[in-house]
């Protein structure tokens, strides 16, 4: 396990507001959109489902997402090879990493 410690590489060069919109569209993924799964988990999560052109007859499912959504500690980036749809093939994994991250298990 390697515990990465935080860099600014670049600041402000995203507006408070903007971001916060952002944030938003990814909780609310979680509560009501393509990444429902994970909103039963002990933790508040946001995230982005989605795919990626693989030149197969399957895309590259992959998710990206954070938590806990108002104090992050964790972010996930799963990307499964021909995995078809990010909610049925990446967000899945996530969810177990949380489980396990935060102990639900």
């Amino acid at each position: 396990l390697y515990e990465a410690r935080p860099e600014i590489a670049r600041a402000d060069f995203i507006s408070d507001k903007n971001l916060g919109i952002v944030r938003e569209g990814m909780r609310e993924a979680v509560l009501v959109g393509s990444a429902r799964r994970l909103a039963d988990l002990p933790v508040a999560v946001a995230g982005k489902t989605g795919t990626a052109q693989s030149g197969t007859a399957n895309s590259h499912a992959w998710f990206a997402s954070f938590a806990p959504y108002k104090d992050p500690s964790i972010v996930l980036v799963i990307l499964v090879e021909h995995g078809g749809e990010g909610s049925q093939a990446a967000a899945p994994v996530a969810q177990e990493v949380y489980e396990w991250y935060f102990g639900a298990y």
